[in-house]
């Protein structure tokens, strides 16, 4: 497994125009799925979900190939994105 660091933030607006900040380090990520069909060994993707009771946001993070940073995803289920500025590293153990 590696060892993933989310530094950064991401602001999210709530239904009532109140701005949340998110700190990168408030994300806490698990494995969630392996995807073993790819040319340069398997696709890692790893799952966090921040929630309060006026926002909900999912961050998904794909380590491809195994131990470099592939990319990431930013899904609102409450509230919306105003910016994203995760910054993502990977370090292989």
């Amino acid at each position: 497994m590696s060892t993933i660091t989310v530094d950064g933030s991401v602001q999210v607006k709530d239904d009532n125009n109140n701005t949340h900040t998110i700190q990168g380090s408030d994300f806490d990520l698990d494995h969630v799925s392996t995807d073993h069909d790819r040319q340069q060994g398997p696709e890692l993707i790893y799952e966090a979900i921040y929630e309060t009771d006026d926002i909900e946001v999912t961050l998904s993070v794909a380590e491809y190939p195994e131990g470099a940073y592939n990319s990431h995803d930013l899904t609102v289920g409450k509230g919306s994105l105003v910016a994203d500025q995760l910054s993502i590293s990977i370090q292989s153990e």
